[in-house]
């Protein structure tokens, strides 16, 4: 199986930056491997954890193509080595490639012929700088096109660079000696140096604004230079202001050990491993080699490049060829990385493995493929604050994630026969990743029961098209549409939408209705003087709050006034309104002695607040009654001969205007007397 590890160290990047190699845009091009007319096959694997789409465009040579990926499901970009691979040393090419999507994906290029192999993750375009170091290795095969190379992109037009090479560039520039070259976007520059090494060269962009990409490697070589099994080995760089001083790395798995090395980006770096005596190196781009045997953790005063060689072969016991991985430091550590674990020619898919650090507290919280892979960890031999893991891997799109951080790689051998593997490094690079202009999400009303009306919207990008279903069989393509539901029951509610892509993206969201609530107080009350009713909610509910402020589902009233109720239950809830009148009694009976009363409000409100929406008398011992009510010119808006009648403020079916109203109320009692009352009534909002 395929193996990576992972390494957790404490996070020192402030909350503005994020740690990833996810991007929308990508710059990259292809250095010279076996020369033209190869067979080498150059691709780019694009995943993504959501559907998106893109262009893949080579600017300087009219190249354009466009491409679609579904999410969790890689798409490869291939490209023919005779069209895109840069060939020749000391030279300008048209040949650079740039990558853009809707949405954010990881980019991973990997080039490969039979017996020869290797990877590296592509930075995003913004997450690039203008000052790097390269680090390749020493060409040890006396070959026109395998010698240590270094591959400069640029971004932006006019971008002015200066390089100084660490050794002899062929047909170019000699060691130490700083040149210029001036590129625009799509074009890149390509040195060599034939058995020599270009580790150390210093490439800076003399304009902060024009960040440049530096790939750099070899087209074939042997790890080290002594040791039989020869391949391609390429890294893409990290600009300098990303670099760390701390990093925790193991060897590769099954291996007896691995090449490392160390790069100074300042004069008089100190340099220990697992706490040993300190190595000096004395100028910036100076490096050290050593042989890695177990788990080491190196720190520097000064930030460094750290990277890791696979041995071939004949110098370990296990089969595949020389690959390298750039790795992380402590402020490199990615919190969620997506990738494609894949396997070609004479790739074992049983040795897949995903090769992952981290510090040791922070193991429970590593989860691969969504669950916890905390029991595969093993803590360094020299420092139980870092842990790692060899995580067996199948050839699929897997993930990994933790709110903490890690370190990863992934990496494979052969079989026996032909020697070949492949390396890259997973982590994330410090910097502010744009925000994702194109995302599309939904949002609806505070819809709550049976017969309310949801309105939906969108948020964020609006799509050139889409279509709603709402979880009942329905269906709207309005921007925003109006919905109700007629059961309650949880719905999901889906937006399918297309933009430039061609397949389409969806959001869901799970609606809940719930059941109606009707509450229902009862008629108006009276009750004799010194004595008290209680008034009880109709229905059950898991709150409930009175007008008094009790939250009980019942209280007890003895004073005149207006009370209301509202229950909620869920995402529903309702409200009722009654009315309670103290009167004078004596101790006989009632219907005899009891002195009638009639009670007129003098305002109401009918705004559907709940609260006092209808306008309503309230008497007792009436025998007839006739009531009728005009607006300020006279007309006649509302007439009844019950008080049980309550006028709702409209006048045939639309709302009356505020204002003063003349209510007149004529009839008796069933005492025999009789009554007749005119007055003004304030209609309110």
């Amino acid at each position: 199986m395929r193996l990576f590890y992972i390494l957790c160290c404490v996070l020192t990047y402030t909350s503005s930056m994020g740690q990833s190699l996810k991007g929308t845009d990508f710059w990259l091009g292809f250095p010279e491997q076996l020369g033209v007319g190869s067979a080498m096959k150059q691709s780019v694997y694009i995943v993504s954890d959501v559907n998106t789409c893109g262009t893949v465009t080579s600017p300087k040579i009219g190249y354009s193509k466009s491409f679609t990926v579904t999410a969790s499901v890689p798409t490869i970009l291939n490209f023919h080595a005779d069209t895109f691979e840069v060939n020749g040393t000391d030279t300008i090419s048209e040949k650079g490639i740039h990558i853009t999507t809707e949405h954010p994906v990881f980019a991973t290029f990997l080039s490969r012929d039979n017996g020869q192999a290797d990877a590296f993750s592509i930075v995003p375009t913004p997450a690039l700088g203008t000052e790097y170091y390269a680090v390749t290795y020493t060409a040890s095969v006396n070959h026109p096109v395998y010698n240590s190379g270094l591959l400069v992109v640029a971004t932006v037009d006019n971008t002015s660079i200066t390089i100084t090479p660490a050794d002899d560039i062929e047909n170019g520039t000699t060691m130490g000696t700083p040149f210029d070259i001036i590129l625009d976007a799509g074009e890149v520059y390509q040195g060599s140096s034939r058995m020599g090494d270009l580790t150390g060269s210093h490439v800076i962009s003399n304009d902060p604004t024009k960040p440049i990409a530096l790939i750099a490697g070899l087209g074939c070589t042997r790890v080290p230079v002594s040791c039989n099994a020869c391949d391609c080995i390429y890294e893409e760089m990290y600009p300098v202001s990303t670099l760390d001083t701390i990093y925790p790395l193991i060897i590769f798995k099954d291996r007896d050990e691995d090449m490392v090395r160390i790069i100074a980006t300042e004069d008089n770096t100190s340099v220990s491993d697992n706490g040993g005596p300190p190595i000096l190196l004395a100028n910036k781009g100076d490096f050290f080699e050593y042989a890695l045997t177990s788990e080491s953790i190196l720190e520097s005063d000064k930030p460094i490049y750290v990277m890791q060689y696979m041995e071939g072969n004949a110098c370990n016991p296990v089969n595949g060829d020389p690959s390298m991985i750039r790795i992380n430091g402590c402020n490199q550590m990615e919190t969620f990385i997506q990738y494609d674990a894949f396997i070609f020619n004479n790739i074992d898919a049983s040795t897949l493995t995903t090769h992952i650090i981290c510090k040791t507290v922070d193991t429970p919280t590593i989860d691969f493929d969504g669950s916890p892979i905390g029991n595969l960890f093993q803590t360094f031999a020299a420092d139980n604050t870092y842990s790692f893991a060899y995580v067996p891997t199948t050839p699929a799109i897997h993930t990994i994630e933790s709110p903490n951080g890690f370190a990863a790689y992934v990496y494979a051998y052969s079989a026996a026969g032909v020697q070949e593997s492949y390396a890259y490094s997973l982590a994330g690079i410090p910097y502010t990743m744009p925000p994702d202009t194109n995302t599309t999400d939904i949002s609806f009303n505070d819809l709550a029961c049976i017969s309310d009306t949801a309105i939906f919207s969108i948020t964020g990008a609006i799509p050139d098209s889409f279509i709603w279903h709402f979880g009942d069989g329905n269906a709207d393509t309005a921007l925003m549409p109006e919905h109700t539901y007629q059961d309650a029951g949880n719905y999901l509610v889906e937006l399918v939408y297309f933009n430039d892509c061609a397949n389409p993206d969806t959001v869901r969201m799970t609606l809940t209705v719930d059941s109606n609530i009707n509450v229902d107080l009862g008629s108006n009350q009276e009750i004799c003087e010194d004595n008290s009713i209680v008034i009880s909610s109709n229905v059950s509910g898991s709150t409930y709050v009175w007008s008094t402020g009790e939250t009980n589902d019942s209280i007890i009233v003895d004073t005149s006034g207006t009370y209301w109720l509202t229950v909620s239950d869920g995402n529903c809830q309702d409200q009722d309104t009654i009315e309670v009148v103290v009167i004078s009694c004596d101790s006989s009976n009632h219907q005899d002695t009891i002195n009638p009363i009639l009670f007129i409000p003098n305002a109401f409100s009918p705004n559907n607040d709940q609260l006092n929406d209808y306008f309503n008398i309230v008497g007792h011992d009436i025998g007839l009654i006739s009531i009728n009510i005009y607006n300020n010119i006279g007309t006649l808006i509302f007439t009844s001969n019950s008080l049980n009648n309550k006028w709702d403020g409209t006048y045939k079916n639309l709302p009356i205007n505020p204002g003063v109203l003349l209510v007149t109320v004529q009839g008796n009692f069933i005492n025999g007397n009789s009554f007749e009352v005119l007055k003004n009534v304030t209609l309110l909002k």
